[in-house]
This record gives C-alpha cells, structure tokens and sequence, in this order.
C-alpha cells in the first residue's frame, strides 16, 4: 500500500524513532519515551486490551488501525501488530498523516 501514513512510519524507523512489538513498546512507555501507540486489526483482543491499559495509565495516546499486521509491519520491513513513534515532532506528522487517510484524502 503506498499512502502518507505507512510512508511516515518509514521516515520514523528511519530516523531511529520507532519501537515495535508489545514488550518493547511497553518499556519505552515506561520509560517515558513513547509517544504515540498504532495496533494493527488483526492484532489480538487481549493484547489490545493490555496496551489501552498501560497507554491510559501512561498517558501515552493510542490509535487502532484498520491496517493489518502485514501492512502495518510492512511499513517498517517487519510483520508487528504495535508500532510506537518516539520523537513528538514526528508522532504528530505521523497523526495527521493518518487522519488524512481516515478521511480519504
């Protein structure tokens, strides 16, 4: 898929300012370091459920895809149902890259 939101995703992997995967993503949460939690639909209800969990508890804010796995891990060469953006700056690109593509622009 080649769209502004996945191509962000890219740019944040890139610039070293991505973690993926739930473990990983919970401590860079508590470690205060993310910013901006993605799930993939097909990710695991119970997984979902832990990370709205730990993102309320953090205040970490957390957006639920209608990408899957594959498409979302295909952003950053890995198949991952959690994706978090380290860096505000580009969290905030990230997210409006994403409600462009929610509206369908």
């Amino acid at each position: 898929m080649n769209d502004n939101f996945l191509s962000s995703l890219g740019i944040c992997k890139r610039a070293g300012k991505l973690v993926f995967g739930f473990e990983t993503i919970k401590t860079a949460m508590q470690k205060g370091q993310a910013v901006l939690v993605f799930t993939a639909k097909d990710l695991s209800e119970k997984t979902k459920k832990e990370l709205r969990y730990l993102c309320s508890q953090l205040e970490v804010e957390l957006v639920e895809t209608e990408y899957d796995m594959q498409s979302l891990g295909g952003s950053i060469g890995k198949k991952t149902g959690t994706i978090a953006v380290t860096d505000e700056g580009l969290a905030e690109m990230v997210k409006k890259n994403f409600r462009k593509f929610r509206e369908g622009n």
